[in-house]
């Protein structure tokens, strides 16, 4: 995996919105509505065959890749929902170096 120069800002979530962020339950709300287990799991299986063979044509056609992107952003959102609700809170506190605590980006700023 490439190794990124960190930031504060890289470690806070960039796709919720501020109503997600303050309810990011409703993204794991949503997330298991719109995917079931069993769907979920065919999909790591089908990203892992694809990522390991190169002669593996899952998605081929468009419509393949479009549910393929929908669902990498609504796997992004889910994480960032995970993260704010790993510690029980909506929020996650940034302090700068003087021990203030910075408001969180907007979503997609």
């Amino acid at each position: 995996m490439k190794k990124y120069q960190r930031t504060e800002w890289f470690n806070q979530p960039i796709r919720l919105t501020e109503k997600q962020r303050q309810d990011p339950g409703a993204i794991l709300r949503d997330f298991f509505t719109w995917y079931h287990l069993d769907d979920l799991r065919e999909i790591l299986w089908e990203w892992m065959q694809v990522g390991l063979t190169t002669d593996n044509e899952v998605y081929q056609n468009g419509r393949d890749r479009s549910n393929l992107l929908f669902f990498c952003k609504n796997i992004e959102m889910l994480i960032e929902a995970a993260f704010l609700l790993q510690d029980g809170k909506n929020t996650r506190k940034n302090k700068n170096k003087k021990g203030k605590v910075m408001p969180l980006p907007a979503a997609g700023a």
